[in-house]
């Protein structure tokens, strides 16, 4: 429809090279987060997150930002 000639996988392959170069950038903590994460875990406090992102994308974004060890469990 759009007139491109390109295949699908890889006019998706660059979708998504764009968007994960853009959320490097783009996306960072809340103010204050690690501040009640920190709180949070020194009084045992399960924590989750639960997303409707891919598991992939949800997984990089909270490691790349030294959040993943916070959350025993992601869905």
């Amino acid at each position: 429809m759009a007139g491109l000639d390109e295949p699908i996988e890889d006019l998706m392959a660059e979708v998504k090279s764009r968007f994960y170069a853009e959320v490097d950038t783009a996306v960072h903590p809340t103010p204050g987060l690690f501040a009640l994460l920190a709180h949070l875990e020194a009084r045992e406090v399960p924590r989750a997150v639960a997303t409707s992102s891919r598991r992939e994308y949800a997984e990089g974004l909270l490691t790349s930002h030294g959040l993943r060890h916070y959350f025993s469990f992601i869905l």
